[in-house]
């Protein structure tokens, strides 16, 4: 009886090391024999061409055993239209890389993620702020993959020849720079320039510095309510906190104008990306994703990255962002397998390898308190850009930015005062949005997608 009990102590001893390790999640646990592990090829459309990242997404898809990815880099100048044809003929992929700058574009072809699945507490709690745009009333429009915080790149030796140690951290400390970092010759061209703002003409960035300005103080630009629809949030002319949302976009145009003393920037420059790479303009609001490209254009550049400047006496700090996401096409006819490969591709592991392959930070809240990786220049920067960041939702990105531009033109001519040109672009930006809303593209088929066990 004794050697009995003493046996029966040990194998009750193993199984409960067993279950301790099985909960701490050492051990997997065990699953049925039906659990699903997908099947077939699963066709993922986006517009990332980087060498890195196709290796790694093909690398992906040979490690899988039961399913395959089949990638497909488009052109992003034609991806809008290829995406409309192909689902147009019932040919489209499974899975295609969404952001929120054509989202709401592709609402009634997306599959939505029901809350059922992943509640929108855990959403916000796991992911960068920023991805809360995926999130409508009928569930999440696309799992978050990329995150694309604006910085401050900066020129370090411009700076420090006008014996300036630091790069600004408000943005009322550029317009005290510009006295001696913008020089000209003497019919006034400009031979150097503090800060490429003000214009549309030869800046990329325009409407996005434009969008991180009226965001910063606390203005959201396009919101949805609780029937579903999306509505202008520019209609006030200041924020809850008093900030003028007119005298914003008057700080932005006036490095463009001649008559104030922050004159900067015209139209007759090269574009801001060429000016900063040939060391013509001193300050170059951008995003994460340029580092790369900067460095490798011009490695003699005195180059150097830090937080985007913020408006004097804001408590919450806050940089703009574009979010990618992986979007489930409502046509798929492998939705368990497609669901499959975006917890594969978006994981935590996976997602922000693929991240580093574009100099980007992680998608997860996680990654972007943690220690960065030493080994990574600017990592802590982007990390905290990416905590930082708030995002807009574009109704449409070429219209948007005919608005903007418009808004900015009509300042510069002095045509119109500022008050009511901001009027103007609000009155447009409703009509834009009433007009997608009556389209009712946000009201889709929103049949719960379950999402399968894996073993």
């Amino acid at each position: 009886m004794n050697k009995f009990q003493t046996i029966l102590l040990i194998v009750f001893g193993i199984g409960a090391v067993f279950a301790v390790m099985v909960f701490a999640g050492y051990i997997p646990k065990p699953t049925s024999k039906s659990s699903f592990q997908g099947s077939g090829t699963v066709v993922v459309w986006g517009t990332i061409d980087d060498q890195q990242f196709v290796s790694y997404m093909n690398d992906l898809s040979d490690s899988i055993q039961n399913f395959r990815l089949r990638y497909v880099p488009k052109d992003p100048n034609t991806y809008e239209a290829e995406l409309i044809e192909a689902f147009a003929a019932g040919k489209g992929p499974d899975l295609f890389f969404v952001d929120n700058e054509n989202m709401l574009r592709f609402s009634s072809q997306i599959q939505p993620i029901s809350y059922s699945v992943l509640p929108q507490k855990n959403f916000l709690e796991t992911y960068a702020p920023a991805f809360s745009v995926f999130l409508a009333n009928n569930g999440i429009l696309a799992y978050p993959f990329l995150i694309d915080p604006m910085v401050l790149y900066y020129n370090k030796t411009l700076l420090v020849n006008d014996g300036i140690a630091n790069p600004p951290k408000y943005w009322d400390e550029i317009s005290s720079l510009t006295e001696n970092l913008t020089k000209r010759d003497t019919t006034g061209a400009f031979l150097q320039s503090t800060i490429s703002m003000g214009r549309f003409e030869n800046n990329i960035h325009a409407k996005n510095i434009l969008i991180l300005l009226l965001t910063q103080v606390g203005n959201n630009i396009v919101t949805l309510n609780k029937e579903g629809q999306y509505v202008s949030d520019l209609a006030t002319h200041r924020t809850s906190i008093g900030a003028s949302l007119p005298a914003v976009v008057t700080y932005f145009t006036d490095f463009a104008s001649p008559d104030t003393l922050v004159y900067s920037w015209n139209k007759s420059l090269p574009d801001a990306t060429s000016s900063f790479l040939v060391e013509r303009v001193a300050l170059y609001p951008g995003f994460s994703s340029e580092l790369f490209n900067l460095q490798q254009k011009n490695p003699n550049l005195a180059l150097a990255v830090t937080d985007i400047p913020q408006p004097r006496g804001f408590t919450n700090k806050k940089t703009y962002a574009k979010v990618t996401g992986i979007a489930l096409s409502k046509y798929s006819a492998n939705k368990e397998t497609a669901i499959l490969s975006i917890q594969t591709i978006a994981s935590p592991y996976h997602g922000a390898q693929l991240a580093k392959t574009l100099s980007l930070p992680s998608a997860f809240a996680s990654d972007l308190k943690a220690n960065p990786d030493p080994s990574l220049a600017y990592q802590s920067v982007l990390q905290v850009a990416a905590l930082r960041a708030v995002s807009f939702r574009d109704p449409n990105t070429t219209q948007t930015n005919s608005l903007f531009r418009e808004l900015t033109q009509n300042i510069l001519a002095g045509g119109a005062d500022a008050d009511g040109a901001y009027d103007r672009a609000d009155a447009n930006l409703s009509f834009i949005l009433n007009r997608l809303n009556q389209s009712n593209v946000n009201s889709i088929n929103s049949t719960d997608v379950v999402v399968p066990t894996r073993n």
